[in-house]
């Protein structure tokens, strides 16, 4: 979009409630199997999964693909949504909204969120940039729900309690949690985002980042859970949506108020599925179509010297989140 067209952007609060959509917020660590939940509901008709939305700015600014393999500018579907919202050859706007989104989600600020803090003129620019940015989201793609599945990276700890809390937006927060051996195996082999650099090489070294970006991150999620209400948020366990997919995503049906009888029909049936727009997320996102196929490799060749340091090293957490036997 020109630069010089901005009366094409809405003002802040003129999003009307029949355009908000319902937000369905996945929370958590990374490698807990949110990419797969997010392709999952993204089978229902009145579903869009758009992965981790909270990198819209940055991979902006980086040129960064979508689940498409286009550059996210050039996609047809973010073409759409950024026509709406934003200048995505104003750098300067992006690196502000950008900013703007830190200074509200990050660990940073997550105490000052958590305990009521935040700057009101600063929350509720937020608030108007996000209502746009989800009902533009929602109005290219003709659905009543849009998955985000930001999980609670350091960069966005605080996304779903300011979402919840800041926006007028329905919030559905679902917490995904994966027993953290099958995640610290999964660093460990170096699988995951192509567009986060690793840091480290070494096994241990990776193992070591992921008992600490595990305990982290699942405890500001238990955190954020505490402060909301109980309507509001969700737990799911990976290794359930595994053994028990169908149960699991009937579950999670009643949660958000759809009926997930075909997306159950489809897992039971073993048909293809359909990926989208997403943004983020594990590789499997650019396979347009993929099969669910749970992993649960490190039962077998994770070794137990590493699962047994895994649960010394996090056992209060561990077992708070049910994985305590």
């Amino acid at each position: 979009m020109n630069s010089t067209q901005p009366a094409r952007r809405p003002t802040a609060g003129s999003v009307d409630k029949q355009d908000r959509p319902t937000v369905i917020y996945i929370m958590g660590y990374g490698r807990s199997g949110s990419t797969i939940l997010d392709i999952l509901l993204n089978q229902h008709d009145d579903v869009i999964s758009v992965g981790a939305l909270a990198n819209i700015y940055e991979w902006l600014l980086r040129k960064e693909a979508c689940g498409c393999a286009e550059k996210v500018e050039a996609c047809s579907f973010w073409a759409n949504v950024c026509e709406r919202t934003l200048d995505v050859a104003d750098e300067a706007e992006l690196s502000e909204r950008r900013d703007l989104q830190s200074a509200v989600e990050s660990i940073r600020r997550y105490p000052a969120l958590a305990l009521g803090w935040s700057s009101k003129r600063r929350t509720a620019d937020y608030a108007a940039e996000m209502e746009r940015l989800f009902a533009a989201i929602a109005e290219t793609s003709e659905s009543r729900f849009v998955v985000d599945s930001s999980k609670s990276a350091h960069d966005c700890t605080g996304r779903p309690l300011a979402l919840f809390r800041h926006t007028r937006l329905d919030v559905k927060i679902i917490h995904l949690v994966r027993d953290g051996r099958g995640v610290a195996w999964s660093v460990m082999k170096g699988a995951g985002s192509q567009e986060r650099k690793r840091r480290f090489t070494r096994p241990s070294l990776n193992f070591l980042r992921a008992v600490a970006g595990w305990t982290l991150a699942n405890f500001c999620a238990l955190v954020t859970t505490r402060l909301l209400p109980r309507r509001a948020v969700l737990r799911v366990r990976y290794e359930d949506l595994c053994d028990a997919p169908q149960q699991t995503m009937d579950r999670i049906g009643d949660f958000i108020g759809l009926d997930m009888t075909r997306v159950c029909e489809a897992i039971e049936q073993g048909r293809e599925l359909q990926t989208s727009h997403n943004l983020g997320g594990n590789r499997v996102r650019f396979t347009r179509r993929l099969k669910f196929r749970p992993d649960q490799e490190w039962r077998t060749k994770m070794p137990l010297s590493y699962r047994t340091a895994f649960r010394l090293a996090s056992w209060p957490l561990t077992r708070m989140l049910g994985y305590g036997r």
